[in-house]
């Protein structure tokens, strides 16, 4: 059976909080893709947060790039990051 490479783009969202800590992890076909999700849930944690609303302390952090977002507020941490693999799915005969 023919292999052929594929890039996949892992959005990898871990949550750290007093209470609970978690990962999610979501698969897409194109950097551009994954970008897009990972700004809509910052974007929307930024928000939730009341980020820009309230004071802030010396570690506090809230920065979105291009291959990575943080939201830091007293001790709860949200943290995302894309991650790309090349994988061999079977191909076409």
């Amino acid at each position: 059976m023919d292999m052929k490479k594929v890039v996949i783009y892992l959005l990898v969202h871990d949550m750290d909080g007093d209470n609970s800590w978690w990962s999610d992890v979501s698969a897409h076909t194109s950097h551009e893709s994954a970008f897009n999700e990972m700004v809509s849930q910052w974007s929307q944690a930024v928000e939730d947060y009341e980020y820009f609303g309230s004071g802030h302390g010396d570690d506090d952090e809230c920065v979105c790039t291009i291959s990575s977002a943080t939201i830091r507020m007293f001790d709860e941490m949200d943290h995302w990051r894309i991650e790309v693999h090349a994988i061999e799915v079977p191909g076409e005969n």
